[in-house]
């Protein structure tokens, strides 16, 4: 039965957590909502909150256009069409904005048009418009989800993760297109790295599975993208280096960036948000710091 309104909430998400790469992603309490409804003449598109100015309101909009794929492969065709983007995520900051944008296009379309779609097969279609799962899966279903690709199947687990485990995230004010920080990547990397990011994979997800947060310092060193994006971000060595000296488990640099993450506790997080934003600021960027709790939940729809 088609549904003539409905409202969706997605989570931001931090791809990589350092050794990760491509292959690990983490929900967290921030959040893009889309209220959709059928009626009326047309295609109307709002939007409101971060980077709204930015956003496009027309046909292209990145929402709307993953609604339509899965409207087009279900055959439904809405007679009018109402979209209002109210966005909390920071655009092109390495927090997931463009996954959250794509599982609440197409969410709010499988709701609309009460399509027998699975979770499954929604996540391959978003995983077709952003390229991999490893931002979608999280914004999707929540938790700390490890997932890759073999051919067209997506494999993957979800980990819920402790809800005392607090993420620092130091958003700089300046934008990184995901596509200029994959570009400066080397095509092939070194047997010997290649082995020190498997080695510290495996123990970042002990760490989690079993809340050994001694283990988060070396866990989440990276050698296979982290170190290459170094110059894309002015103050990031520095950011980290303060975090980690105010008492962080660990700190890394959000997806393709800019932002950086740490990971904290109710003791020590509002030190750490200090000493990132110092960070920034000493290489002269001014930088806003929010204290995140991890999302366990995912993706919420409301009819």
């Amino acid at each position: 039965m088609e549904v003539g309104m409905v409202r969706v909430i997605v989570p931001a998400t931090t791809a990589n957590l350092g050794p990760g790469f491509d292959t690990m992603g983490l929900a967290l309490d921030m959040y893009t909502e889309v209220i959709m409804e059928t009626g009326g003449e047309g295609i109307r598109i709002t939007s409101e909150g971060e980077g709204s100015e930015e956003l496009s309101c027309s046909e292209d909009n990145l929402i709307y256009k993953c609604a339509k794929k899965l409207f087009d492969s279900v055959e439904y065709e809405p007679k009018g069409l109402s979209v209002r983007i109210i966005n909390g995520i920071p655009l092109s900051r390495g927090l997931g904005s463009s996954a959250s944008a794509i599982i609440a296009g197409l969410l709010a379309a499988r709701e609309i048009s009460a399509a027998n779609i699975s979770d499954y097969e929604l996540l391959k279609m978003a995983t077709e418009v952003e390229g991999h799962p490893d931002n979608v899966a999280p914004a999707l279903f929540g938790g700390f989800v490890l997932s890759r690709m073999e051919g067209k199947e997506i494999i993957y687990r979800k980990i819920d993760v402790d809800d005392k485990l607090l993420a620092v995230v130091a958003i700089p004010e300046f934008e990184l297109p995901t596509e200029k920080s994959r570009a400066i990547l080397p095509r092939a990397v070194s047997r010997e790295d290649a082995i020190f990011n498997i080695g510290n994979a495996s123990l970042l997800v002990y760490s989690l599975l079993m809340k050994d947060y001694s283990l988060l310092r070396k866990a989440m060193n990276d050698r296979l993208h982290e170190p290459y994006r170094i110059p894309l971000v002015p103050g990031l060595e520095e950011v980290k280096r303060r975090a980690l000296g105010a008492g962080a488990f660990s700190a890394a640099l959000s997806g393709a960036g800019p932002t950086v993450i740490a990971f904290a506790d109710e003791h020590n997080s509002e030190s750490v948000r200090s000493a990132m934003e110092e960070g920034f600021r000493s290489a002269g960027i001014e930088s806003d710091v929010r204290i995140l709790s991890l999302n366990n939940k995912g993706a919420i729809v409301y009819r």
